[in-house]
C-alpha cells in the first residue's frame, strides 16, 4: 500500500521512500543523506527562531511537532527558549500584572500548562492566580499528543537522526512510552476535572489582522492570548514573542512562570526550597533571563550539600543565570559577593565552598572578554577581608592564567584613549588635557 504513496500523493511529504542496499559498505548512504538534509534544515529553522521574534509554536509547526517537543529539543541542544528580555522593568510589570489580577483567573498556553503539570505546580498557581483556563485547541493539542504516543505503547518508540556523520538511533521501551502516555492522560484528566476548557469567541476589539490569523491558521499560535484578552484574565506564557504580540495589540496583563512562582512563594503557597527547585528545573528546560538572587544561590548549594554533592544539580542550574554577554555586571557582581560572603564566613560550608566558588566565578566572567578583569577586581575588593577566600582567589587566578593587574592596566589604558578621542573632537582649548591623558596611557602600557 505504501509502495505507491509518493506517486499517489506527490504533494505530501509525510512519508518518503529511500532505497537502501545493506550488502554494500555505502548502502546506507542515501538514508544518511536524507537524515543529514533534515538535520541541516531543522538547524536553519532553529536559527531563524533564535534571531527572529517568532513564537515557538511556529517553529514547532514547521518542523512537524508540538511546542512541548520543540522546547525539549532546543533544551537538549543547550539552546535557550525566548522567555524574557531580562530587564528589571519587564519583571516589575509581570509582578504588577499578577498582583492587579487579584486571583481573578489566568490563561495558560500549552507549554506553560505542561511545565506546571510536570512540576506539580498547578495547585500552587491556582491559589496564586485563580482558576486556570485553556483554549479548546490547547486541549486538542494534548489529545493529538496522546494519540501520537499511544501508537508506540506496544512496540516502543524508535527514531533516527544525523549526528557527526553517522546515523544516531534513539529508542524507548514500551514501558517508557507507557509512562509518557500516563503522564499525558493525567494532564488531560486534570483539565477535564477543572472544567475550564474554553471555546474561543473573538471579540470585536481584536485587530482585523489577528482575527484573520485565528480564522485561517492551522496552528493555535494566538488562541491562548486571545482567550486571555476575551476574558480579561492574566495570560501566563513562557513564550516571549507571543506576550510581545499581546502588548502590540494593547494587552499587557501577562507574565511567565518564574514571576508566578515568586509570587506563590511570597504568598506562602510554596516554601522557598520548592521555589528554588522549580526555578532550577525551568533553567534546565532552557528558560532564559530568569532573575536569580543570592538567597536562591545559597539555598541551592545547601540543598546539593545535604544531598551529598555540591555543586550538584541545583547549584549548577541556578548559577547558569549568572554572567554572560548580556548580563548586568553590577547586579550579578552584587549577587556573587553576597553569596561568597555567606559561604566563606560559616564553618558549616567548609566542605564545599571552594568547588562552588570556582563554578560561580567561571559563570560570572564567561563571555566577558572586555571587562572580566574589572568584574573580578570588584568582587575581590568587597571580600578582601576574608583571608581564606583571598588565598583561594590567588590560586584560582593562577589556575586560570589571569594576570589581574595587567588586565586592569589595559582596561584603564583603553579608557584613557577613549577620553583622548572625545577631547580631540571637542576642538581648541583641550590640548593640555590631551597631553595629560596621553602620558597616562604611556605609563600604563
Amino acid at each position: 500500500m505504501l509502495a505507491r504513496h509518493e506517486v499517489r500523493f506527490p504533494s505530501t511529504g509525510a512519508i518518503r521512500s529511500v532505497s537502501l542496499d545493506v550488502s554494500t559498505p555505502d548502502g546506507l548512504a542515501p538514508l544518511i543523506e536524507e537524515l543529514k538534509a533534515r538535520h541541516e534544515w531543522i538547524e536553519e529553522e532553529q536559527e531563524i527562531y533564535r534571531n527572529v521574534p517568532i513564537p515557538l509554536a511556529i517553529l514547532a509547526h514547521k518542523v512537524g511537532c508540538d511546542v512541548i517537543d520543540a522546547a525539549e529539543g532546543l533544551a537538549s541542544q543547550e539552546l535557550s527558549l525566548k522567555v524574557a528580555h531580562g530587564a528589571q522593568d519587564e519583571r516589575s510589570a509581570a509582578v504588577r500584572s499578577i498582583g492587579t489580577n487579584r486571583r481573578a483567573g489566568c490563561v495558560f498556553d500549552l507549554l506553560s500548562f505542561w511545565t506546571c503539570w510536570r512540576l506539580g505546580a498547578l495547585d500552587a498557581v491556582t491559589e496564586t492566580c485563580g482558576a486556570i483556563h485553556v483554549a479548546r485547541r490547547t486541549m486538542d493539542q494534548l489529545q493529538a499528543r496522546r494519540e501520537r504516543i499511544s501508537r508506540s505503547t506496544a512496540s516502543g518508540f524508535k527514531s533516527a537522526q544525523y549526528k557527526d556523520g553517522k546515523i544516531a538511533v534513539t529508542e524507548a521501551s514500551p514501558e517508557v512510552v507507557q509512562s509518557w502516555l500516563d503522564d499525558t492522560d493525567g494532564a488531560i484528566a486534570w483539565l477535564r476535572a477543572n472544567e475550564n476548557i474554553c471555546p474561543l469567541i473573538v471579540p470585536e476589539s481584536i485587530p482585523e489582522a489577528l482575527r484573520d490569523n485565528l480564522r485561517e491558521s492551522p496552528v493555535a499560535i494566538f488562541d491562548s492570548l486571545v482567550l486571555a484578552m476575551q476574558k480579561r484574565l492574566l495570560f501566563i506564557s513562557d513564550d516571549l514573542p507571543t506576550r510581545d504580540f499581546g502588548r502590540v495589540f494593547g494587552f499587557g496583563r501577562s507574565a511567565w512562570l518564574q514571576p508566578v512562582f515568586m509570587a506563590a512563594c511570597e504568598k506562602r503557597k510554596i516554601d522557598f526550597d520548592t521555589y528554588v527547585k522549580w526555578t532550577a528545573h525551568l533553567i534546565g528546560a532552557g528558560h532564559s533571563y530568569l532573575g536569580i538572587s543570592s538567597a536562591a544561590l545559597i539555598r541551592a548549594s545547601t540543598i546539593d550539600a545535604e544531598a551529598g554533592e555540591c555543586p550538584g544539580y541545583y547549584s549548577k542550574e541556578i548559577s547558569k543565570m549568572i554572567g554572560g554577554t548580556v548580563a548586568d555586571p553590577a547586579s550579578h557582581v552584587r549577587v556573587v559577593i553576597e553569596f561568597l560572603r555567606h559561604i566563606w564566613e560559616r564553618p558549616s560550608t567548609r566542605s564545599y565552598r571552594e568547588p562552588v566558588t570556582g563554578l560561580l566565578l567561571e559563570r560570572l566572567v564567561r563571555d566577558r572578554t572586555s571587562d572580566f578583569g574589572l568584574i573580578l577586581r570588584t568582587v575581590i575588593t568587597y571580600v578582601s577581608d576574608i583571608t581564606a577566600l583571598m588565598d583561594y582567589f590567588r590560586a584560582w587566578l593562577r589556575g586560570h592564567f589571569v594576570d589581574l593587574a595587567r588586565t586592569l592596566r589595559t582596561h584603564y589604558a583603553t579608557f584613557c584613549l577613549q577620553v583622548i578621542q572625545i577631547l580631540a573632537k571637542a576642538g581648541t582649548g583641550t590640548f593640555y588635557h590631551m597631553q595629560i591623558w596621553t602620558i597616562s596611557v604611556y605609563i600604563l602600557i
